[in-house]
């Protein structure tokens, strides 16, 4: 990605560290910030993402993209599809961005693929979510 500053971070999801990039948003002050969620199978890595990426931090969103637990980077059983587990996965990290200086946490999500009932499972879950959007072929 051309002019987007990216950050390495971690966090803890049932134990299992899980590898992410954050995204912080451009400009001073706290900025509204996004968790990514990649499909079931996909990793932090795909080319595809990130041309979304750039467009929510050119808007002023800090942007959370993590692989799911046993994929890519993080620790966990390899190649497991776990929904249930995924969804606590991207539930930690809307907890990761809460610990951030800098990120106004707005509890959003956007989905890719099947993760989507992901998403909406997290927003039953979590009634502190504000915004969801899910891209679903």
């Amino acid at each position: 990605m051309t002019g987007v500053a990216r950050e390495d971070v971690s966090y803890l999801s049932d134990g299992d560290e899980i590898a992410a990039w954050f995204y912080p948003a451009g400009g001073d002050g706290p900025a509204p910030a996004i968790v990514f969620c990649p499909g079931f199978t996909g990793t932090r890595q795909a080319a595809f993402y990130q041309p979304y990426i750039e467009r929510f931090v050119a808007a002023g969103y800090g942007v959370l993209l993590a692989d799911y637990r046993g994929w890519g980077d993080s620790a966990g059983p390899k190649g497991e599809i776990v929904p249930l587990r995924q969804v606590a996965d991207v539930r930690n990290g809307l907890g990761y961005l809460e610990t951030r200086a800098g990120a106004r946490l707005v509890f959003s999500m956007i989905a890719n693929n099947y993760t989507a009932p992901n998403a909406a499972i997290d927003a039953i879950m979590e009634r502190a979510l504000t915004r969801i959007a899910e891209r679903f072929p």
